[in-house]
């Protein structure tokens, strides 16, 4: 794509002029070669067609990735040869009306295409929101909307214009073939650019938009997620927080970047369809403060909740999402992102055997009305969780709940924050010669003299 980007640009400059000065190839040749309409008309329809088509198919076939970049940048780059060819400014506005003309489809047919992807792409993504941006600066150029809605007036109305530098009086019945683009795509009267559903279709890119922007804001003022790695080390407090606060630096720039060119491109679209985004700005603005609270746009069914296409766009934008929380066993609930998956079967198979062996002196434990017993519910699991279906925003249920016996659990060890914390407390006794077994011991004595305070605080 790179490489049919360089020839786009160079068959601009070629169709722009009538001489071609041969110092520019070879820098000891003197002489000029005089291009002729008839040389530039065979090399203009040999390739726009077959460009036309693998736009089409790129625009259709390629990745959700923001590679796709370099296929828009191709397309933005061909649908404005003013920008590659010397003298605009002396070039008269007819040359390129006739220019959007005979090249219609390529701005209305593949900017239907645009919307379309940017319909099920992450706006933001501070790719796609700048691929956006992009499309939109280019279409809000002075003159161009009119051009191309007069241009596609014409292609409705009179038929498919003659391929460029190509005059009337040269066309020969045989050469009808040979028009830029597809007579297949030409005839399709529903490709109306500033038409009811064109425009509808782009209100609901300007609405995603403003929703992007929106979530980038929120994202602004609430602080940013970091790795796990950052947050052991930050939670320490024993590793400096350059590389951190360096990170997090650069993701509020970014956000700050997403904000301003999600702003721009709504500006540039309403410049080019005139839309009425006061209404949807405010809309958007009131729902803004209930929005997080409330669930995904979905339709009922006999089997439950269905999201829509709107619904997924609010979860795609992180707008709204199912608050979803886990009220089962805490032993059993899923492997956590912040959790060793080794670690946590490992210590759920200890903490079994020790459960298994002690679990008549662990329910006496914890029936006393002391000190102990207030000791032993601080140390061991004594909830209640549902009986059957956990708690759902989707469904609701009938539960029973039932209490589970006082057990110890061993997976707090299976958390990289507490082995990162017991590494830096072994590591730390090896600096003052004290024993693993000792430092064991300090551990536990800590620990203990740790839950005995909070088990006498809670109980005052």
């Amino acid at each position: 794509m790179l490489v049919v980007r360089l020839l786009v640009k160079h068959m601009h400059a070629l169709s722009g002029n009538t001489k071609l000065d041969q110092t520019d190839i070879l820098p000891s040749a003197t002489s000029e070669t005089y291009l002729s309409e008839d040389l530039k008309r065979v090399v203009t329809s040999e390739y726009v067609q077959r460009l036309y088509l693998l736009l089409l198919h790129c625009f259709k076939q390629w990745p959700m990735e923001t590679s796709f970049r370099a296929v828009l940048e191709t397309w933005l780059i061909y649908i404005q040869p003013w920008r590659y060819q010397k003298h605009v400014h002396s070039e008269s506005k007819e040359k390129w009306a006739s220019f959007i003309q005979e090249n219609i489809l390529m701005y209305t047919k593949l900017f239907s295409c645009f919307l379309k992807r940017f319909a099920h792409v992450d706006l933001v993504n501070i790719d796609n929101a700048t691929m956006v941006f992009r499309m939109a600066k280019v279409f809000a150029q002075p003159n161009l909307p009119e051009l191309i809605e007069n241009g596609e007036r014409l292609l409705l109305h009179q038929g498919p214009l003659f391929p460029p530098t190509l005059m009337a009086s040269q066309v020969q019945p045989t050469e009808i073939a040979a028009l830029p683009l597809p007579k297949t795509h030409i005839n399709n009267k529903n490709l109306q650019m500033f038409g009811v559903e064109m425009r509808a279709e782009v209100l609901k890119l300007v609405q995603r938009l403003m929703q992007a922007q929106q979530t980038a804001k929120t994202m602004l003022d609430q602080p940013g997620n970091v790795s796990v790695g950052q947050f052991l080390c930050s939670w320490m407090r024993l590793i400096p927080k350059t590389n951190s606060e360096s990170g997090r630096n650069d993701m509020t720039k970014s956000d700050m970047k997403t904000v301003e060119l999600l702003k721009k491109a709504v500006e540039h679209l309403n410049h080019v369809f005139n839309l009425n985004t006061g209404h949807l700005s405010q809309m958007m603005n009131m729902g803004s403060v209930e929005e997080s609270k409330q669930l995904p746009d979905c339709i009922q069914s006999e089997t439950g909740l269905i999201l829509t296409d709107l619904g997924r766009m609010q979860i795609i934008n992180g707008l709204r999402r199912f608050d979803i929380e886990y009220q089962g066993d805490p032993q059993l609930q899923p492997v956590r992102s912040y959790e060793n998956a080794v670690f946590v079967q490992l210590m759920f198979w200890i903490a079994t055997l020790i459960n298994n062996r002690l679990e008549g002196h662990m329910n006496d434990l914890c029936s006393q009305h002391n000190l102990l017993g207030r000791l032993g519910q601080h140390y061991l699991i004594t909830s209640t969780v549902k009986g059957r279906f956990p708690k759902s925003t989707v469904t609701q249920q009938s539960q029973e709940d039932y209490h589970l016996r006082p057990r110890l659990s061993l997976r707090t060890f299976s958390s990289y924050r507490t082995l990162l914390i017991l590494l830096l407390l072994y590591s730390l006794g090896s600096l003052f010669s004290i024993s693993p077994l000792l430092s064991t011991c300090l551990i536990l004595m800590v620990s203990f003299l740790y839950g005995l305070c909070m088990t006498v605080y809670v109980g005052k």
